[in-house]
């Protein structure tokens, strides 16, 4: 961009500003509508005239009175902007919170810029046919060349279609115009001034409101989505409450299970007629409770294979285990649920003996266990039905 490309830009915005915008407020003050007023503010204030600019800013609304002039287009001339410089929402009460809710502002002649007064003159005035076409004509070369042009330049081939075209609108309006024409057409660049006028040709307060109603969309997206997404966490919530609760119903299930299992000695209630404790059955039962190192305490003839415990067992576990699965009574001991199967050679006594006898000599390591006092000795005990045997020693 050069100096000249910004020269030219601040040409033809010149005119827009200086000669256009005057031209156009002029038209509104004289328009055989506004001359029975008086003033801007009272023309505004005509129920028809606020009617019709209320539905060039507010879409989807039907209005307390003539509703058979309410109009609903897709675009919205008016943005916020230009709308609050016109009226003000006032207290009374209205159903619809329609145009009879709005007042004018005290805005004079000269406050409406040129895209505000072509949106009167278009909309509100009495024009002839010519007067519509150069009006629409001169919005749309403002809109083409100035309200988006961000570089604040104009090219020469661009100039050269856009200045004949200028000049002719303006001097349908007014043909008292080509003097200033011809003074703005040679004046120097004045960087400051191009800078102003810059600033009032880009519809910036339209895009900020562009900016702010995508914005506004965003936030109500963002929020569908949160409430979407607590529901979401509220559902995932109610499941891992339910998992929680069939976990620990699955628990107390295999707990009660586990307890009848061994109250009522189910693993060892093949002892008669050829059953007997299985290397698995024994492992289960008697490995968590063995301790230490050694050979001495192994399950012989078990399904082809040895279930070992640990060489010992200490005084604690001795007194949980026997006193669990002994019971006296007999000529030996019986396991609880055998239906009174007994083991050979053991010598008689109660579970109260076994208590103090298996407390007493069932410790320490080494080869083998005795039966110390209670006057047994290191025995291949046999008598279990189906050939099962416990080897002591």
């Amino acid at each position: 961009m050069d100096r000249e490309d910004r020269r030219r830009y601040f040409v033809v915005g010149s005119v827009i500003i200086e000669v256009v915008t005057p031209i156009l407020q002029q038209r509104i003050k004289d328009d055989q509508t506004f001359r029975a007023f008086g003033t801007l503010q009272d023309y505004l204030n005509n129920p028809q005239i606020k009617h019709i600019l209320f539905h060039l800013r507010h879409n989807n609304v039907w209005c307390c009175n003539d509703t058979n002039n309410c109009v609903h287009s897709g675009s919205l001339p008016l943005n916020y902007r230009q709308w609050g410089i016109l009226y003000s929402k006032t207290t009374g009460p209205c159903r619809h919170n329609c145009h009879c809710k709005y007042t004018a502002n005290a805005v004079q002649l000269d406050d409406p810029d040129i895209s505000l007064c072509c949106i009167i003159l278009l909309n509100c005035c009495n024009l002839t046919s010519n007067e519509y076409n150069t009006i629409q004509n001169l919005r749309q070369m403002k809109n083409n060349f100035l309200s988006h042009n961000t570089e604040g330049a104009i090219t020469a081939d661009e100039y050269k279609s856009v200045w004949p075209d200028l000049t002719a609108y303006v001097l349908q309006l007014d043909n008292t115009k080509e003097d200033i024409l011809i003074r703005i057409e040679n004046r120097p660049l004045d960087g400051a001034l191009c800078h102003k006028y810059n600033a009032i040709l880009l519809d910036i307060h339209q895009k900020l409101d562009e900016i702010g109603a995508s914005i506004q969309r965003v936030d109500e997206t963002i929020q569908r989505i949160d409430r979407t997404t607590n529901e979401i966490g509220g559902t995932v919530q109610r499941i891992d409450q339910t998992v929680t609760g069939t976990n620990t119903a699955v628990m107390g299930i295999q707990a009660t299970m586990e307890k009848e299992r061994y109250d009522s000695g189910a693993d060892i209630d093949n002892l008669e007629g050829g059953g007997g404790f299985d290397h698995k059955d024994a492992n289960m039962i008697f490995k968590p409770f063995f301790e230490g190192g050694g050979n001495g305490f192994s399950f012989v003839g078990t399904s082809g294979g040895h279930s070992h415990g640990c060489g010992c067992f200490n005084h604690k576990d001795a007194n949980m285990i026997f006193k669990q699965f002994f019971k006296g009574g007999g000529n030996g001991f019986s396991f609880v649920g055998t239906r009174g199967v007994h083991s050979h050679g053991c010598g008689c006594f109660n579970h109260k003996d076994a208590n103090m006898i298996f407390k007493q000599c069932f410790e320490g390591g080494g080869n083998g266990f005795s039966f110390g006092n209670s006057g047994g000795h290191s025995h291949v005990g046999g008598g279990f039905s189906g050939g099962c045997s416990f080897q002591f020693g």
